[in-house]
């Protein structure tokens, strides 16, 4: 009998102790799956925040080929822009796979409208300077033209003698020249006040080419002069483009 009690009492307390080491593998359990989600967790953030620099890395480097662009114009900082602008989509394409909270994946979404924006941006940029580049040869053409006409003209009046129509002629190319190099200025700095003299001394060129003409008795003389209003009026000052 006294075995029995001594017997049930030590499956008593072998039975308590399973059951507290039960108690204890089940907390144990719990705290490493809660430490697995953790790591997890934290791998995930440490996984997201490196997308976010990445992204945000390439979009700066974007930018800086658009500054270079606007400066240079060298078809290397387009592949530049186009290169990074490219790596930053593809970053935010991973971003918004493996983002999973609502607020940050609205934030992606509305940066990733941006990132599509500031393309189509440039685009039109790029549209643009093609546009001025070639008005600037167009410009520089027909300063070129007008200028070696008015030229010979001048030096066909000084070899027949006539004072009157090399002067007139000088004038006229004096308002061409100062035309041409204000035009020079405004597109290196943008002045809207070098605009205002191309304005003012093409304005004053037309005039000055009618006087010319006035005073030519020949008419071969006359249809040069014909020539470089022609050329003046294909790009008119009244609709310049840079006003």
């Amino acid at each position: 009998m006294k075995n029995l009690k001594l017997a049930v009492k030590i499956g008593a307390g072998f039975g308590i102790i399973i059951f507290f080491m039960m108690i204890v593998s089940l907390f144990s359990w719990r705290g490493l799956h809660t430490l697995d989600e953790g790591v997890a967790g934290f791998r995930r953030i440490a996984q997201n925040t490196n997308l976010i620099g990445r992204i945000q890395t390439n979009t700066l480097q974007a930018q800086i080929g658009v500054k270079d662009f606007l400066i240079t114009g060298g078809d290397n900082d387009i592949r530049r822009f186009e290169e990074f602008l490219g790596r930053s989509k593809e970053f935010m394409a991973t971003a918004q796979k493996s983002v999973k909270n609502e607020e940050r994946s609205r934030n992606l979404a509305l940066a990733a409208e941006k990132i599509a924006a500031y393309e189509s941006t440039f685009a039109r940029v790029k549209a643009i300077k093609t546009e001025r580049d070639q008005l600037v040869a167009r410009l520089d053409q027909l300063g070129s033209t007008m200028e070696d006409t008015l030229t010979d003209l001048m030096d066909k009046a000084a070899k027949t003698g006539a004072t009157s129509t090399g002067y007139k002629a000088g004038l006229a190319i004096r308002r061409l020249l100062l035309a041409r190099l204000s035009v020079s200025e405004f597109l290196h700095t943008s002045d809207q006040a070098e605009a205002g003299k191309v304005v003012r001394e093409l304005t004053e060129l037309g005039p000055a080419l009618e006087d010319l003409k006035g005073s030519l008795l020949r008419v071969e003389w006359q249809s040069l002069v014909d020539d470089v209003a022609k050329s003046l009026g294909a790009n008119p000052p009244s609709s310049c483009w840079w006003t």
